[in-house]
């Protein structure tokens, strides 16, 4: 996972798409510490109770993200121009087991 520099976080948290969700918390944390967000309440989003995080950009509010408050997956996120919702799958063994690729023949790990 990548590391961000504070100063240079706000370029880099944006494409929540590219994140895995074992690496969005650590992104939540970070932005939180940074000051890139901070949290503003709780909310019910589509019966989901999550954590309001209001994200900064020059001082003024940016973008608002909420996140599940109990497994810190991000659920919605609204901003300029922006409106995205997430919806995850239940960690079942089915779902699971697509996660399971198959290595091809002769694949070698550099």
């Amino acid at each position: 996972m990548p590391s961000f520099a504070c100063q240079t976080y706000g370029t880099y948290f944006f494409p929540l798409s590219l994140w895995e969700p074992a690496d969005l918390s650590s992104v939540i944390e970070s932005g939180l510490r940074c000051g890139a967000f901070h949290v503003d309440g709780h909310q019910r989003v589509d019966g989901i109770d999550t954590i309001k995080l209001t994200g900064i950009s020059d001082g003024r509010p940016a973008f608002t993200l909420w996140v599940d408050a109990r497994t810190y997956l991000p659920v919605q996120m609204t901003g300029d121009r922006l409106a995205l919702q997430f919806r995850w799958l239940p960690p079942t063994q089915a779902n699971l087991a697509q996660l399971t690729g198959t290595i091809p023949p002769g694949f070698h790990r550099a």
